[in-house]
């Protein structure tokens, strides 16, 4: 994945040019971190690091970040 079009979040790396912005992240995370706002994924500070949005994306456009 190119960096210019991968968008990095504290704790995902998005990949905006395939998110069909379904949602699916979104309505599986059990801590709701994730929101869909105007084209952009956003985190709200509450991931558990679960990868529920990772397993369930249907276009893979989500992975974890490794912790440092």
């Amino acid at each position: 994945m190119s960096t210019a079009t991968t968008s990095k979040r504290p704790n995902l790396n998005w990949h905006q040019p395939w998110c069909k912005q379904c949602g699916v992240c979104v309505g599986v995370c059990p801590t709701q971190n994730l929101k869909l706002e105007q084209g952009e994924i956003i985190e709200t500070g509450k991931c558990t690091r679960c990868q529920m949005c990772v397993k369930y994306c249907p276009d893979q456009v989500l992975s974890l970040l490794e912790q440092e």
